[in-house]
């Protein structure tokens, strides 16, 4: 029974690096030293400040302006993506906390205005809803629950009644999957101002 309890705790608060598995950590740490130098955040500098691909001006978006703006704060290598693909279960709030503090840098990095509303991408779960509440209560903007997606088709539909008109919104996603932006076009359709697409990681954009 020891063992096990032993198995299970170092399962939920891992004494290893979340990285490199060799080097121990404390367990209010995910990363050893050496691995978190290798956590960068993406430079936004010079990165289209519409699809946040390499480049400027983005040819793409200069004859096709999407209605959303998207960029993310690293890529999904090493240490990154070892805090985005963790057992949900591990340190849980420690990894929210973690990348909740190298998005909201990515934010003011990024000059993006402050939005009327944050929202939840629904790809991602349960961590990437952790995501999008723990970043509005750092930026102390409202936190609308949703989108969810239905059982049939591809429409999708808000857990709570929100007013879309006319606002500016941030949506948080974990990892970006450009082939899953539904729901960003059913928030179009229902006026939105501007939509903000913020992800955690995210694989290099071509």
């Amino acid at each position: 029974m020891k063992e096990i309890k032993e198995a299970l705790l170092d399962f939920i608060f891992p004494s290893h690096c979340l990285c490199c598995e060799q080097n121990e950590v404390e367990k209010e740490k995910l990363l050893c030293p050496s691995c978190s130098e290798l956590l960068e955040l993406v430079d936004p500098q010079d990165r289209c400040p519409r699809c946040f691909r390499k480049g400027m001006p983005c040819k793409i978006c200069a004859s096709a302006p999407s209605f959303w703006t998207f960029a993310y704060a690293t890529e999904k290598i090493g240490p990154a993506s070892s805090l985005w693909s963790a057992h949900p279960s591990c340190k849980t709030q420690i990894r929210v906390d973690a990348m909740t503090a190298l998005m909201a840098v990515q934010y003011y990095r990024l000059r993006w205005p402050l939005p009327d509303a944050i929202l939840a991408s629904p790809i991602g779960g349960e961590m990437t809803q952790a995501l999008a509440e723990s970043i509005s209560s750092y930026l102390e903007v409202p936190y609308w629950k949703g989108p969810c997606k239905r059982l049939f088709g591809s429409y999708y539909f808000w857990r709570q009644r929100c007013n879309f008109s006319s606002k500016v919104l941030l949506v948080i996603e974990g990892e970006h999957n450009l082939e899953e932006r539904e729901y960003l076009f059913a928030i179009e359709e229902l006026a939105a101002k501007q939509i903000y697409l913020l992800a955690f990681c995210a694989q290099e954009i071509l």
